[in-house]
């Protein structure tokens, strides 16, 4: 399996934010840490953010946080929540199951196919931290 920038980076994010505990990361940080572009950073937060797994303060002493402990957050969740190719409907559009006959069958023939993946049956018992 190969992931994106996008979800590479977002591991990365959650990561680092774990290792601060309670404390406040701040983009500027991790983009000098990981030398990665602050724009795409941006980006990056806000989608974890929005996912629920970052508490996000504005302000400027402001940053963010995890939104819940490390160990109950899944690499596999964050992978499937951020990787746009694993959803049912980017296989059907992309027409890896145009022969499914009913609409439902696409997402009953993904969901298979996704569980036979180990990569991810890892991922999904796997936490950051």
């Amino acid at each position: 399996m190969r992931l994106t920038l996008h979800t590479d980076y977002s591991l990365r994010v959650l990561m680092f934010a774990a290792l601060k505990g309670e404390g406040l990361s701040t983009i500027a940080e991790i983009a000098e840490h990981f030398e990665i572009s602050r724009t795409h950073l941006m980006k990056v937060v806000n989608d974890l953010g929005r996912a629920g797994y970052l508490d996000t303060v504005r302000g400027k002493k402001g940053g963010f946080r995890l939104a819940k402990k490390p160990h109950q957050i899944k690499v596999g969740a964050v992978v499937r929540d951020l990787e746009e190719e694993l959803g049912s409907s980017a296989a059907c559009n992309r027409g890896i199951i145009a022969r499914s006959k009913a609409p439902a069958s696409c997402a009953v023939l993904w969901r298979r196919r996704r569980q036979r993946l180990s990569p991810c049956s890892i991922a999904t018992r796997s936490t950051i931290w």
